[in-house]
């Protein structure tokens, strides 16, 4: 944990690589209810190229409060080859709690800038937008029911003990239905 300071101009996250998968991050804590859309922008990205068989990436999930718990996950990522990646993944769990995870719509890219999930009626939309263009490309789209957001969470892995990766987050925005933050900042 470090002091936020308003120099960052953003809130740094960290996460140092380790064996374990661990991650670095923020979540919100309220409900959202309904129709959403959330989006995180960042900047000042450096992700360490992970050991071989892991990968170092920015999650960007939303977490339903269904019996499946169900989680969608905006992901920008760098895999031990060297390659940067945009994907989604749909993770349920099944009646014992066993996760069962679907993965749609990876394609390569060469940086990040923001990650958007949004719900209209029952279906997710998962999108991407690169640092290097304005133009914000869907990857991916998932039928998830209506449950509400139990949270959004924002999460930083560094895939192996291979050095720290980091993010500068500049915003979340998040737009919904119905949705009470905890506090406001003017």
């Amino acid at each position: 944990n470090r002091p936020w300071n308003q120099d960052f101009q953003g809130l740094p996250i960290l996460a140092a690589g380790t064996t374990n998968w661990t991650s670095s991050g923020i979540t919100t804590q309220q409900p959202i209810v309904g129709d959403f859309d959330v989006r995180v922008e960042f900047d000042d990205v450096l992700l360490m190229t992970p050991q071989k068989g892991q990968g170092t990436a920015i999650f960007f999930q939303i977490d339903l409060s269904d019996a499946q718990q169900t989680q969608i996950s905006a992901i920008f990522s760098l895999t031990d080859t060297g390659i940067y990646e945009f994907d989604s993944q749909l993770r349920t769990n099944d009646e014992t709690g066993k996760p069962t995870y679907r993965n749609s719509g990876r394609r390569n890219t060469t940086s990040a800038s923001s990650l958007r999930i949004a719900r209209r009626g029952t279906v997710v939309t998962i999108v991407s937008q690169s640092s290097s263009t304005a133009d914000a490309r869907i990857i991916s789209e998932f039928e998830v029911g209506d449950a509400a957001v139990s949270g959004a969470k924002l999460l930083v892995h560094t895939g192996g003990p291979v050095g720290n990766s980091q993010v500068t987050l500049k915003k979340l925005d998040i737009r919904a239905a119905f949705y009470e933050p905890l506090f406001i900042i003017k």
